[in-house]
């Protein structure tokens, strides 16, 4: 997956957390789709939220590892011109 896509599935992802986080309600479906989302970034969802670990505490986990991605301005021109295409 190229990295462009990374950065904006983890950027929904922690949408859909931060929702959750204030106080939304995420249905089967949701988790179910969050799960797949994590997938395509190489996170699992039981890792991200283990039995011992707090909702917060598992969005910080997902922060972090987006905070570790170098956002070039070569990716952000490559998700404008791919919008542009749509």
């Amino acid at each position: 997956m190229r990295d462009s896509k990374k950065a904006v599935l983890y950027v929904v992802i922690i949408a859909a957390l931060a929702e959750f986080l204030l106080g939304e309600d995420i249905d089967r479906e949701g988790w179910e789709e969050l799960s797949d989302a994590l997938g395509m970034v190489g996170m699992d969802l039981n890792e991200v939220f283990t039995e011992n670990d707090s909702l917060l505490f598992g969005f910080q986990k997902v922060c972090q590892e987006f905070g570790k991605m170098k956002i070039t301005e070569e990716m952000i021109e490559e998700l404008y011109v791919e919008d542009q295409l749509e």
